[in-house]
């Protein structure tokens, strides 16, 4: 070790939330263009992609902002 402080739990917690929320808002932005992108007859494979990635999104930011752990 170089003498410094170990990481308090929750700069661990809030990097974790930064970095899921980072994967999460990209997996979003992704799968709205797939969606929007795509034509009528396929647009229906990407309805759950993109609901999926909100509520992981959601999850993430949710995870975030969390206090209590």
């Amino acid at each position: 070790m170089d003498g410094r402080a170990p990481w308090s739990d929750r700069r661990r917690r809030v990097l974790l939330g930064l970095a899921l929320g980072t994967v999460a808002g990209a997996a979003l932005v992704v799968a709205v263009l797939l969606l929007l992108s795509t034509p009528d007859d396929l647009r229906g494979l990407w309805w759950p992609a993109t609901a999926l990635c909100t509520v992981w999104t959601a999850a993430a930011a949710r995870a975030a902002r969390r206090t209590d752990v």
